[in-house]
């Protein structure tokens, strides 16, 4: 996932060459194929489009968690700020 248009609850994505782009329009579920400018458009939206954070995966008895955070709140996903070192 590249990022994610509020307004139109519209997920982004691109490949890892960058030649394809994709739109979701159910939170994931299913993908489709979109034009680079619509990608470039969507990217342009300012404070309406959120980028995506990469997120390294991490495998530990170590872990916890938390509420989510409300900005990083997607559908049935989210982040939270809850870590332990």
């Amino acid at each position: 996932m590249n990022g994610y248009v509020v307004s139109l609850q519209q997920l982004y994505g691109i490949d890892v060459n960058r030649r394809s782009f994709m739109i979701s329009e159910d939170n994931g579920l299913s993908w489709q194929a979109t034009s680079t400018q619509r990608f470039t458009w969507a990217a342009s939206q300012g404070p309406n489009y959120v980028s995506a954070v990469p997120v390294p995966w991490i495998q530990g008895s170590g872990l916890t968690s938390g509420a989510p955070v409300v900005p990083y709140i997607v559908a049935n996903w989210a982040g939270t700020t809850t870590h332990s070192r």
